[in-house]
């Protein structure tokens, strides 16, 4: 059992996979751009993007992100986003410009790892449901990492595996990530044993 992993992970965005929140609205001039917001965003380091108008709009990668997405490959485990963000367009391209490495070690944007893309500005629950129909995944089978302890209600009225990343200043670390799949195992022992 302690080898064992669920199913799907799913991991919210802001103050999670990134350690800020990527504002829509401060990208360009004051949000107003030429072309595709999209396009405003520029890679200055593996971790860190920022806006191409203005330097001092950035988004950083929470520093054990590639490390997590490339364990969750090697282990065959689905990906999912669920976010409430309101751009699910800007949240997409700003993955696709960090890396992490695949289980043979080829490096690939990291948003090609996501299998299930729930970036919708409405309740989480709504986005499991959507996944839970059409993975047939079990709840029980779901570890979700998220940066508002409010979501915890969805462990309880789900069945899923519920971790609050606590520190929103770092997003989510390989100790969060070992910490919920330590949750989940044990979670998956008791549902077994009823």
């Amino acid at each position: 059992m302690g080898n064992r992993y669920p199913k799907l992970v799913a991991l919210d965005i802001d103050y999670a996979i990134f350690t800020s929140y990527l504002d829509p609205n401060k990208f360009g001039d004051r949000g107003w751009v030429n072309g595709d917001l999209r396009n405003n965003l520029e890679l200055v380091d593996s971790h860190t993007l920022r806006d191409k108008k203005n330097h001092a709009n950035v988004v950083h990668l929470a520093s054990d992100i590639p490390r997590i997405i490339h364990d969750l490959d090697a282990h065959n485990v689905v990906i999912a986003l669920v976010s409430q963000h309101p751009n699910k367009d800007l949240c997409d391209r700003a993955l696709w410009h960090f890396k992490a490495h695949d289980k043979n070690d080829k490096t690939k944007s990291i948003i090609y790892f996501v299998k299930y893309d729930e970036v919708v500005n409405e309740n989480k629950k709504h986005h499991f449901e959507r996944i839970h129909g059409w993975s047939h995944f079990p709840y029980r089978e779901m570890l979700f990492f998220d940066s508002q302890s409010r979501h915890l209600a969805l462990e309880k009225e789900l069945g899923l595996t519920f971790l609050f990343i606590a520190d929103s200043k770092k997003g989510m670390t390989w100790d969060d990530y070992t910490k919920g799949l330590r949750m989940w195992r044990a979670n998956i022992v008791e549902h077994e044993h009823k």
